[in-house]
Parts: structure tokens; C-alpha cells; sequence
């Protein structure tokens, strides 16, 4: 993905870089012809390109020259023509190495991480701009400024897929495709919800309130180790009732106590300490204590009931 500026102007729009014509022909799928391709329509017209390191190279950027259209964007580093050598030093916070060659300027510069930069669009030179907290500043390249301005679509959504991604290694393609794309779904959710609603909500509150939403209408039960357990089952159906624990060979019916799993549970969350209270009441589906009255309902109805 990568987006179109036009010059003097805050007007942004996106291109695809998987709507281009020839799909089969490998020739016309490497990351010079698609950005090419896809340029067509805006050369010559002083319009400025915001790449990233997937389609960004110094071949791209003197070809989209020569076409009289600007090109900024970071690179990798092993892209052919770049400066391994004068790139090579280590740079401390804040610090920069960068190169000219005519209108072509490269530029190593180290935040964080490391990140390269081309750009014909820019001087080399650094700019103070204030943090959000307005107590400090902090100096960045030009190319850099714009780029995080400009840059919009596949930058951001991978920085937002990549705070609570949940995918894990395996062999089986589809099922990493899946997660992918169930963590994307995730986001766009995420993203349209704040822009519809007045109280904004965080990403990670988002993730946490899809999950209990799952759980909540899942009810089902999970075997583990030949005992039935139902985290989410216990939310649903209408087969929970309160029962006295039944008699044992030490003791009558009533006499025997189970810990009380809400209060218990409540406790050990609010002071940091385990300490157990009984009652002589359970539930016999679920197998858990549980008082009579407000702690069998917020069991049943509650995924967090321990709130």
C-alpha cells in the first residue's frame, strides 16, 4: 500500500497495489512496476508519493523523478544502490547518517529503532517539533515528519495489528490467515465503533470486551482431564439451581461446606489474600459453593464475577 499527496495541498488519497491489471505476469507484480503502474495517472503533475519499504527503492524513487513526481518513504536497507558501508555505524537516540546523490537523498536515522529513509521531496535537514505532553521537543528529520503525516492505511493498521496480536507460529498457512485476518476484523471493529460513538474506548478494553462477548455465547463445555468444566456454560441455560451439599459418611445433609467460590474469589482479588468462606449451598451443575441469593445470580450472569 502506499498514498498519494499532492503538493501544496493536505489532500491524501490511496492506491492498491493489488488492483493492478496482469496479475499472472510476474513481471508486472514486482514492487517497480506496481508502484509504476500505478502512477500512471498522476505523472508529470507535481504530485508527491508516500511509500513504504515493501515497493520503496533508489530505482523507484529516480524513475518516479525523471517522471517529474516526488517519492519519500522508508526502505530496506539491502535494497540495491543503497550505501551499506556509509550506513553501517551505530547511532545513539536522535542521531542520523544520511547521503545526497543529486535529488535523491538517503537518510539512516535512529528513535527507537532504526529505520532508513529516501525521499526527493526533502532537505536534509532536522526540525524541532513539541511532544504531546508539550514539556519537551524532540528533532526529527523533515522526510520523517511528513512521512508519519502522510502516511496512512497499511502503516497504521500493521502498528495497531501488531499491539494485541494473538497469532502464533504453525506450519498450516490457513490457520495463520485466519488469525490474521480475525485480528484485522478486530481493529476495523475497534476503529468504527469510536467514530460512531461518543466515549471513546481503548484498543486493549476493545480486545477484552470481544473476548467475554465469545465467552459469554459460546456455552460450551470443555473436557479437561476427564472433568467438565464450563467457564461460559455457566451463563447460559436454564438448567442451575441451588441445592444443600449432599450427606457424606462423616456428615448429614447440611452439615457439609464447600468454599464459597464468588465471595472467595472477590476477596482474594480486592486484598491480595486467600481466605476461604464456606457456606453449605451449591450449585450441582457447575460444582461450585455459592451463597443464596446475590451470588448464585451474579455467578450465572457475570462473566467477571468476582466484580
Amino acid at each position: 500500500m502506499f498514498e498519494l499527496c499532492e503538493a501544496k495541498s493536505s489532500y491524501v488519497y490511496n492506491l492498491d497495489v493489488c488492483t493492478g491489471a496482469h496479475p499472472t505476469n510476474s513481471q508486472h507484480n514486482t514492487a517497480f512496476s506496481v508502484v509504476n503502474r500505478l502512477c500512471d495517472k498522476i505523472k508529470g503533475k507535481g504530485h508527491c508519493v508516500y511509500v513504504d519499504r515493501w515497493f520503496s527503492s533508489p530505482k523507484i524513487c529516480d524513475h518516479l523523478w525523471g517522471c517529474k513526481t516526488k517519492a519519500v518513504g522508508t526502505v530496506m536497507p539491502n535494497r540495491k544502490e543503497m550505501l551499506k558501508q556509509a550506513f553501517s555505524g551505530k547511532l545513539k537516540k536522535g542521531e542520523k547518517i544520511s547521503r545526497q546523490r543529486d535529488h535523491l537523498l538517503a537518510i539512516k536515522w535512529k528513535d527507537i529503532h532504526v529505520v532508513f529513509f529516501l525521499t526527493t521531496a526533502h532537505e536534509d535537514v532536522l526540525v524541532e517539533t513539541p511532544l504531546s505532553s508539550g514539556a519537551h521537543h524532540k528533532i526529527k528529520p523533515a522526510a520523517v515528519l511528513d512521512y508519519n503525516k502522510y502516511k496512512i492505511g497499511m502503516d497504521r493498521s500493521d502498528q495497531m495489528l501488531s499491539y494485541y496480536s494473538f497469532e502464533r507460529k504453525t506450519i498450516k498457512w490457513w490457520k495463520k490467515l485466519f488469525f490474521h485476518l480475525f485480528n484485522l476484523v478486530i481493529v476495523n471493529a475497534h476503529i468504527l465503533r469510536n467514530k460512531t460513538s461518543k466515549k471513546k474506548m481503548s484498543l486493549e478494553v476493545f480486545y477484552e470486551k470481544v473476548a467475554e462477548g465469545l465467552l459469554a455465547s459460546a456455552g460450551t463445555e470443555i473436557q479437561v482431564q476427564g472433568q467438565t468444566s464450563s467457564p461460559a456454560g455457566r451463563l447460559v441455560g436454564r438448567d442451575r439451581f441451588l441445592y444443600r451439599i449432599s450427606a457424606t459418611h462423616a456428615k448429614v445433609e447440611g452439615t457439609s461446606q464447600h468454599s464459597r467460590c464468588v465471595c472467595t474469589e472477590r476477596s482474594k482479588r480486592q486484598t491480595g489474600k486467600t481466605v476461604k468462606k464456606y457456606t453449605t449451598m451449591y450449585c450441582r451443575k457447575c460444582d461450585v459453593g455459592l451463597c443464596i441469593g446475590q451470588c448464585f445470580e451474579v455467578y450465572h450472569t457475570k462473566l467477571n464475577y468476582w466484580q
